[in-house]
């Protein structure tokens, strides 16, 4: 027989001792069933389940926020994963980048992409990629250490003004201004800097004068 207990007033349990703890048993397969919502308001919650189940579709993190992005924490919310004696992983949110990071270390945290101006922390895992806008490589080279670079549409170089550093055993193709090649395209290689590389036009005419 069920036993109910009603009560009509705001009804509180409570310990004499700091120390001491309630504890609520059961046998039932169903365990406590609370029918209402649950507020705690301690600050840590231990779960020791195995498995546990949410119907939500967002987990709020942070959450209470009042200031302009996540504040607390040195601007860092996110999931972390204990793996025991190795490092852990993580997935987080740095306010400082404004950019979702990923760790698999515990200690180097790589970029994901998020949406407005930022850096893809890796993209050697994926075989074919793929970008939906331009790249700017902030300054960086970009080059092929065991194949040649295709290109299936225009190549485009622009004049930086400067002329880049020899290095030995690779061309570096670059643009500035039109000279005597009637092109504006210059090479550097370990053995010449500053040629221009000159038109079939251009070639003809150097031929007969030579």
């Amino acid at each position: 027989m069920a036993l109910v207990k009603r009560v009509g007033a705001p009804y509180t349990i409570t310990t004499t001792n700091t120390n001491d703890t309630i504890t609520l048993t059961t046998t039932s397969a169903q365990g406590v069933i609370i029918n209402g919502n649950l507020t705690i308001l301690g600050n840590t919650t231990a779960l020791e389940t195995q498995n546990t189940t949410l119907k939500d579709n967002i987990i709020m993190l942070n959450d209470g926020e009042t200031g302009a992005g996540v504040t607390a924490g040195g601007g860092v919310s996110g999931i972390a994963v204990d793996r025991g004696s190795l490092a852990n992983v993580a997935l987080r949110w740095y306010e400082p980048f404004l950019k979702w990071q990923i760790t698999t270390d515990g200690t180097t945290y790589a970029n994901l992409l998020t949406p407005g101006p930022g850096t893809i922390g890796s993209v050697s895992a994926d075989p074919a990629p793929s970008l939906g806008g331009n790249l700017n490589t902030y300054s960086y080279q970009i080059w092929s250490n065991v194949a040649n670079i295709n290109f299936n549409g225009n190549l485009q170089l622009t004049n930086q003004g400067t002329v880049p550093a020899q290095s030995s055993g690779n061309a570096i193709i670059y643009a500035s201004t039109v000279g005597g090649g009637v092109t504006g395209i210059y090479v550097v290689n370990s053995q010449a800097a500053g040629q221009e590389l000159i038109t079939k036009t251009r070639s003809l005419g150097l031929s007969i004068l030579l």
